[in-house]
């Protein structure tokens, strides 16, 4: 796909199979990749799921950063950024703001790829309704893959303050 994506290439295709250990449903381009030109970050198409909404626009596939960021989820990272999310309002206000720029890339993609009016409209809302990862509640944060997803791909507050603190883009290579 050439729309600002990144291309996917039949290389592409099978490295990250290799790295889902299975086909990739729903691919719509690589929003970024490591220094050896690898995918790193997938584009995904919003109706991914069967023609359900799928979650989740940007996927980070990067087998290294995908670790380090578990073992910051396992170490309680989620809610230590949502509660400074909640206790600081220019945060929350970046993360809004992010969250909006989030919903109109994925509407984007939506209407790029599907005929709008023949999308069920229970998905149509939810998709124009919904944040990173498909959370319903502004502010709140599902899991820091997705946002340091998001981050590499176009830039996120979440993503920003992971890579502030952890050094995480020097697993890049």
């Amino acid at each position: 796909m050439e729309d600002g994506l990144g291309r996917v290439s039949e290389e592409d295709r099978r490295s990250v199979e290799a790295l889902l250990g299975r086909p990739a449903r729903g691919l719509a381009g690589i929003a970024r990749r490591d220094a050896r030109g690898r995918p790193a970050v997938l584009v995904v198409d919003p109706l991914a799921d069967g023609g359900r909404p799928f979650p989740t626009l940007y996927w980070l596939v990067h087998g290294g950063l995908c670790r380090e960021i578990a073992a910051l989820e396992s170490a309680g990272m989620v809610g230590t950024i949502e509660a400074e999310v909640a206790r600081d309002p220019g945060l929350r206000g970046r993360l809004l703001a992010d969250t909006e720029g989030y919903r109109r890339r994925r509407w984007g993609l939506l209407a790029s790829l599907h005929d709008l009016p023949r999308v069920d409209p229970r998905y149509r809302r939810r998709l124009r309704s919904t944040g990173i990862g498909g959370i319903g509640e502004a502010g709140r944060i599902k899991c820091l893959h997705l946002h340091y997803a998001h981050h590499l791909a176009c830039g996120n507050v979440v993503g920003a303050l992971l890579e502030e603190r952890f050094g995480l883009a020097s697993l890049m290579n």
